[in-house]
């Protein structure tokens, strides 16, 4: 995936074809780029201690975080992102749509000082990205670039530069072995008590209808199918069958499905059957499908320990969220902010 189609959602659509390129020139010349900007915010002295977002000569600023600049244009960059992304705003009236701008553009700002910030922290704490990240990320994501018409052209659209483009791409990988951070610590922290609460708190989330427990073994051939229903009906083992006969990836663990739930119509003919019993063959997905219902369970929840890897992906997402949220709110309060964006 593009890194600007990653960094800016949507960059895409609006300008599409910009990033499909195959060309080995073109994909050349762009790691070229990126190793030759020789950003001072990648540089070994400065990067360790602040962000760096280079301000080019009588540029306007969007915020200053403790006296150091974050530049209005990538702020104005996202919010012509924003607009060619919203059909709502397109949509607008250009009094409501001006209106619409100056908030978001204050709120981008904002997030913009927030995100240097994040940044700073995730410095201090002894992280770092290097050029050569940088450059391996950019070549991986941003295979790009397909002729110098279409970088001009997104220069013109979006006004991103290539070093706008390195600027993003260093901020997304350090905030990513931040969070990665963050996380090893939570997972370090986080006991069984703390899944168990979450569980029992959060019981809405693993609730089920009406499931039954079922093997299924699935063939391209209609007779097949009814031969191997008839077989597994008069008492023969429905996993060797599905082992030796099935076409489904399940074959390997004797056409184990696990729970279905009542409520989706391919499933609809297991939920006539009763534990024990075979259902005649149904055509799903290119093929023909025999189900044996294992057993059934009527509306409930899901046990604790059928559903705790879930619970603890759930918790640490939770949790994570709630730690960027306290830290990024210490940040601020330590810090002196100005919001330039009137």
């Amino acid at each position: 995936m593009p890194v600007l189609r990653q960094l800016y959602p949507g960059a895409a659509a609006a300008a599409p074809g910009l990033f499909r390129t195959r060309s080995p020139a073109v994909r050349s010349a762009l790691v070229a780029a990126c190793l030759g900007l020789a950003l001072a915010g990648c540089s070994a002295s400065r990067a360790q201690r602040t962000p760096y977002y280079p301000v080019r000569e009588g540029e306007p600023l969007a915020a200053r975080v403790d006296g150091e600049p974050v530049p209005l244009r990538f702020v104005e960059q996202d919010l012509r992102l924003r607009e060619d992304r919203s059909p709502q705003v397109r949509a607008m009236t250009p009094q409501a749509r001006e209106d619409w701008r100056r908030q978001a553009r204050r709120a981008l700002a904002r997030q913009w000082a927030d995100m240097y910030l994040v940044e700073r922290e995730a410095l201090r704490r002894g992280l770092k990205v290097t050029q050569q990240e940088v450059a391996e990320e950019m070549d991986r994501r941003a295979r790009a670039l397909q002729d110098p018409e279409q970088v001009q052209e997104m220069q013109q659209r979006y006004g991103v530069t290539v070093e706008d483009l390195r600027v993003r791409v260093r901020q997304r990988l350090l905030v990513r072995k931040f969070n990665r951070l963050l996380r090893e610590d939570l997972e370090r922290r986080t006991t069984e008590q703390d899944l168990r609460r979450y569980y029992r708190d959060h019981l809405y989330l693993f609730r089920h209808p009406e499931q039954a427990y079922v093997r299924l073994l699935a063939v391209r051939d209609l007779a097949r199918a009814r031969r191997l229903e008839r077989r597994a009906a008069s008492g023969e083992d429905f996993a060797e069958l599905a082992r030796r006969y099935s076409e489904h990836f399940t074959r390997d663990r004797g056409g184990e499905w696990g729970w279905v739930s009542r409520g989706s119509a391919e499933w609809e003919p297991v939920f006539l059957l009763r534990p024990g019993q075979v259902s005649a063959p149904f055509r799903y997905g290119g093929l023909w499908w025999v189900v044996k219902v294992e057993k059934v369970r009527g509306p409930g929840a899901q046990p604790y320990e059928e559903v705790r890897d879930r619970v603890r992906e759930l918790y640490l997402r939770d949790r994570l969220q709630q730690e960027q949220v306290r830290i990024t709110e210490d940040l601020r309060r330590r810090a002196h902010v100005e919001v330039l964006v009137p």
